[in-house]
């Protein structure tokens, strides 16, 4: 029975000495985690200089501790009531990405401790957010929403970072005005699209009355260049029908013979006599008729500057037609091509 005893107290011992052996080598090993930081203290005291990268360290059991905090990003939102620099209180939803920088791990856990967020990012948040709120209009705050997130942005990441936390990102989602002031904006807006609509109605009309007036100009100048042109091409026809005529009567006069034709044409004068003794100018030659001869039954015309002899020759022939018996006058056609047709003359 004895013996029985002994055995039995010598196995608790053993396994007691197990256990403390086991318990004291898992209490000399510490992990620290991937996107953490860590520390050793010892006796309540960080005893580390430089944070502790991710992995396994071993610690003096019952004496060391190793605490790690999170250096990855976080989320953080939440939301605050303020108000307007003129008097218009409003809800602000916001959300905060941030994160503690990983040589700021042992200044924030002697200053702040493990509970930094709620001790100091919620509370420079809020501030910031209300100090914003009620330097700007409430009009201002719904029409530069933008501009008033980026203010808060730049306040907040300056007031952070003296404290080892990086703002990555900031936004507003909602912002909730009283009813009645929501009215009033959605007044305001109907109003202002309104005034745009009426603005953009204006100066449609605007352009289209000048796209009328541009196409009446061009219109008017097409038709004074239709004009111009069809003036032009008349100019030029009757100069050369003036150069041609010109110098036709004068190839028809340099190539007379001095003596006066009568030209008749199937009873009817077909050529003009006077046209063709014009002087080189265009002015007809002063020509007087010659009394007709009744009893020949021809009409001669003689030239100005032949007005002497011919009235001398006249005179002579009739007087020789007057003690002789007239004779018969040959008539001889001969054509003369002109430069709008053959006529015949009769000589």
């Amino acid at each position: 029975m004895e013996e029985k005893k002994g055995c039995l107290g010598k196995s608790v011992l053993l396994g007691g000495v197990c256990l403390f052996a086991l318990v004291s080598g898992f209490s000399t090993c510490q992990t620290v985690e991937e996107g953490h930081r860590g520390f050793r203290v010892r006796f309540g005291k960080v005893i580390s200089e430089e944070p502790l990268q991710p992995g396994i360290y071993a610690k003096i059991p019952f004496l060391d501790s190793i605490y790690s905090m999170d250096i990855r990003t976080k989320l953080a939102k939440s939301e605050t009531q303020a108000l307007t620099s003129d008097s218009q209180p409003v809800v602000i939803q916001f959300a905060l990405n941030h994160n503690l920088s990983p040589d700021q791990v042992i200044p924030m856990y002697k200053t702040v401790g493990f509970d930094y967020e709620r001790v100091l990012i919620e509370n420079t948040t809020l501030n910031v957010i209300q100090k914003i709120v009620g330097q700007t209009k409430a009009d201002d705050l719904v029409n530069k929403k933008a501009d008033a997130i980026s203010k808060m942005e730049v306040e907040l990441a300056e007031s952070l970072k003296e404290s080892g936390i990086n703002v990555t990102n900031f936004g507003v989602p909602n912002l909730t005005f009283s009813q009645a002031f929501t009215e009033s904006i959605e007044r305001k807006e109907t109003a202002r699209q309104d005034s745009l609509r009426e603005e953009y109605n204006t100066a449609r009309c605007r352009e289209l009355a000048q796209q009328k007036i541009e196409a009446a100009r061009g219109e008017a100048e097409s038709m004074k260049l239709v004009a111009d042109a069809e003036a032009y091409a008349i100019r030029q026809r009757a100069e050369a029908a003036a150069s041609n005529s010109q110098a036709l009567e004068f190839e028809i006069i340099s190539k007379w013979d001095g003596r006066l034709p009568v030209v008749t044409g199937g009873g009817q004068n077909i050529l003009d006599i006077k046209t063709l003794l014009s002087d080189a100018t265009g002015r007809p030659v002063v020509q007087k008729a010659i009394p007709q001869n009744t009893a020949a039954g021809k009409v001669e015309n003689v030239p100005s500057q032949e007005r002497s002899e011919s009235q001398k020759g006249q005179s002579q022939t009739q007087s020789q037609a007057q003690q002789q018996k007239i004779q018969p006058v040959k008539v001889s056609f001969r054509s003369v091509r002109l430069s709008q047709g053959r006529v015949n003359v009769r000589v």
